[in-house]
C-alpha cells in the first residue's frame, strides 16, 4: 500500500496554474462593529491602543451576513423603522414637565407567594414592577408606594432612597396586628427592603442586604411591626430580622442551600 501525498509545489509549477491577484485582495481580517444606534454592520479600524465605544458589538468579518441579520432579529420592527426625511432637531434636555400614574395594571405572582393581603380599610394590598398597590375596589383607584419620577439611567445604578428601583419579589402585612403596614424586598444588587403604610403608601424605613443577597425572596413582618425578617437569594439563603425602629440587623444566619419560600413570626411566647 503507498501513501498518498499532495505534492503542492509540483502543483504550483505544473501548466497552467496561474495564481490570481485578486484572490488575496481584501482578505485581511477585518474588524466589524454592530452600530447599536443606526443597526448597521461597519467596518472598525482602531488606531493603537484604542477601543470600540460601548454601544458597539464586535465580530469578525468572517461571520456571514445571515449570523448578523440573526443577531438583529432580536428586534424585528427595525425594519419598518424609517427616519423622516424632515424633523425638528433633537432636543435631549430634561423636558419641564412632571408626570403622575394614573393606574396601574398587572400583578406579579408567578414567582412569589402570599403577596396579597387586605388593609384595615378592607382595601387591596399587592405589589406589581417596582411598586406596592393599594386598591379602593369600591371607587377603582389606586394609592402607590413608589412611582414617580426617576433618574434618567439604568437600574442597576438607580437609586433606591426613596423607593424600590428594581422589581419587587415578595409583600407582607402584620395580619396579625393592626395591618397598618408593609414590608417589601426587591431583586438586584444589595437589594433593598422598604417598611410602607399600607393606606397612605407613606415610606417608613428603609434596609439594604449584602451585595451578594441577589434579591429578598420572602420576608415578614411582627404582629406589633416592630421587627421584620428576609431571606435572600444567596446560594445559602440567608435570614436576617431588622429591628424596624433602629434599622439595626439583630439576626443573620444561613438557612442552607434549599430555597426559601416564605416566612412567618410566631405568636407563641418569647
Amino acid at each position: 500500500m503507498g501513501a498518498c501525498m499532495s505534492e503542492l509545489s509540483a502543483s504550483a509549477s505544473s501548466p497552467g496554474w496561474e495564481e490570481n491577484a485578486d484572490f488575496h485582495e481584501g482578505t485581511a481580517p477585518m474588524r466589524m462593529s454592530i452600530n447599536k444606534r443606526t443597526e448597521k454592520a461597519e467596518e472598525y479600524h482602531p488606531e493603537d491602543g484604542e477601543r470600540p465605544e460601548t454601544d458597539f458589538f464586535e465580530f469578525q468579518a468572517e461571520e456571514t451576513e445571515a449570523e448578523v441579520k440573526q443577531f438583529m432579529a432580536v428586534k424585528p420592527w427595525l425594519g419598518a423603522i424609517r427616519e423622516p426625511d424632515h424633523h425638528a432637531p433633537v432636543n435631549t434636555s430634561k423636558p419641564d414637565v412632571e408626570y403622575a400614574i394614573d393606574y396601574v395594571y398587572g400583578y406579579r405572582c408567578q414567582d412569589s407567594r402570599q403577596n396579597v393581603y387586605f388593609n384595615p380599610d378592607g382595601n387591596i394590598v399587592y405589589m406589581t414592577a417596582c411598586l406596592g398597590v393599594i386598591l379602593d375596589k369600591e371607587a377603582n383607584t389606586q394609592t402607590y408606594f413608589g412611582g414617580g419620577s426617576v433618574e434618567n439611567t439604568s437600574k442597576q445604578v438607580a437609586s433606591d432612597r426613596l423607593c424600590h428601583n428594581n422589581d419587587v419579589m415578595c409583600l407582607n402585612v402584620n395580619t396579625s396586628g393592626d395591618r397598618e403596614w408593609a414590608v417589601t424586598g426587591q431583586v438586584g444588587k444589595s437589594p433593598s427592603i422598604f417598611v410602607w403604610n399600607t393606606r397612605t403608601g407613606e415610606s417608613k424605613k428603609r434596609f439594604n442586604l449584602a451585595r451578594d443577597a441577589r434579591a429578598v425572596a420572602a420576608c415578614a413582618m411582627s404582629a406589633d411591626a416592630k421587627y421584620i425578617a428576609t431571606a435572600d437569594k444567596h446560594d445559602q439563603h440567608h435570614v436576617s430580622i431588622f429591628d424596624v425602629a433602629s434599622g439595626d440587623q439583630v439576626l443573620h444566619d444561613k438557612g442552607g442551600p434549599g430555597a426559601i419560600f416564605d416566612l412567618a413570626f410566631t405568636n407563641a411566647p418569647g
